[in-house]
């Protein structure tokens, strides 16, 4: 190969390198939260060349994607292509130092967010269409919608929930509500057991608290989950910036969200943590998003397995909490830069899939369903 061959092919290399590192680089910028742990991180110090390190995280994700061939076929084929090319160029020592160095930033926003998640510490995080709050307290604005056209938040109510306190004597501290649950806690577990759950791990305590949040938070908003709301006293009520006691008998899923999420901050006890998401939900994969509240709920000590809490939408049935376990751990981060994504969820007691994220039913682009094979 003359020498203005050799430089055009080098070129075309280069190009094809950028090419594929930016496809990488937005898988893992999403997927890195899933494969990173104490472990991976302790390891990944130890390993001092910038090749060493770029080739464990690339094991790493290859070995994530694997579980679900299917659904990452390009993120597979984009990973090899890029592994390919990188052991092809000349300048790949070059090219190593720079992705390492972006791959660096990757890591250091997957540590943010996964710290974010344990911290529980007050914050507030703007998603498509809508927020991700672990804190909520009187006095805050809350922003719960705004035009079907617009990603603007302009519809917000006044969040006083000192109007409630007298209310909730049992709902100031882990210790209150754990007597009640301490007082039934065999007989509960019994018919726990004898229900058609398909979580039959799902913790005990956790249910508890969610039933009677879920009761609490129904009755303080005087919310019935089997009647229409009165629309037209909604939308009166809506246009004066509303303070929250003046929701109730009206209410929808973002002021039950928002009291619940209040509750929650109160009586979970500290392993666990929540918080309050405004977003999407889609009853199947072929459905429109329709824009929907509720919790997130974790435990700290395994933060990448995520709850949702939908607590507008009980089981009919005693009006049980329906409380599903995500595919996927459901953070802000997965849903950075993302105007269509959902997550799918399975319900722990009937089993039934329901999916829930960010987008807009006016979007002309498809719904990005994001599950496990098998989901």
């Amino acid at each position: 190969m003359d020498e203005t061959g050799r430089e055009k092919d080098i070129q075309t290399q280069e190009q094809l390198i950028n090419q594929y590192w930016g496809r990488v680089k937005k898988h893992i910028g999403v997927d890195l939260a899933y494969i990173w742990d104490s472990e991976v991180q302790q390891y990944l110090s130890k390993i001092k060349k910038e090749a060493g390190k770029l080739a464990f995280i690339f094991r790493k994700a290859h070995s994530y994607y694997k579980l679900n061939p299917e659904l990452y076929a390009r993120k597979i084929e984009d990973l090899k292509n890029l592994i390919r090319y990188l052991n092809k160029i000349e300048a790949k020592e070059r090219w190593i130092k720079q992705i390492d160095t972006e791959l660096g930033k990757l890591i250091s926003d997957a540590e943010a967010e996964i710290k974010f998640s344990q911290e529980g510490k007050k914050s507030v995080r703007r998603v498509y269409r809508g927020i991700w709050a672990q804190h909520l307290d009187t006095g805050d604005e809350l922003p719960i919608g705004g035009h079907i056209l617009s990603s603007a938040l302009t519809t917000r109510i006044k969040l006083d929930f000192d109007a409630f306190d007298g209310f909730l004597q049992n709902y100031k501290s882990p210790e209150a509500i754990n007597a009640n649950y301490i007082k039934i806690n065999e007989q509960m577990a019994d018919w726990f057991r004898k229900l058609p759950q398909k979580n039959p791990d799902f913790d005990l305590h956790l249910f508890f608290v969610c039933s009677n949040v879920g009761k609490k938070v129904m009755d303080l908003l005087s919310y019935n989950p089997d009647k229409p709301t009165d629309g037209e006293k909604r939308a009166d009520t809506l246009s004066r910036t509303p303070k929250l006691s003046a929701m109730k008998g009206c209410s929808m899923c973002a002021e039950l969200a928002a009291m619940g999420q209040y509750l929650m901050q109160k009586v979970l006890i500290p392993s666990y943590a929540s918080s309050y998401f405004s977003g999407v939900t889609v009853q199947d994969p072929s459905g429109d998003p329709e824009d929907h509240s509720f919790i997130v709920l974790w435990n700290r000590e395994t933060p990448n397995k995520t709850y949702i809490f939908d607590i507008a939408r009980p089981h009919s049935q005693h009006q049980l909490p329906r409380i599903l376990e995500t595919d996927y751990p459901f953070y802000p981060g997965l849903f950075k830069g993302k105007e269509n994504l959902v997550v799918g969820a399975t319900d722990v007691l009937d089993g039934k899939r329901l999916y829930y994220g960010v987008g807009n039913r006016m979007s002309p682009e498809p719904v990005e369903i994001l599950e496990r094979k098998g989901g």
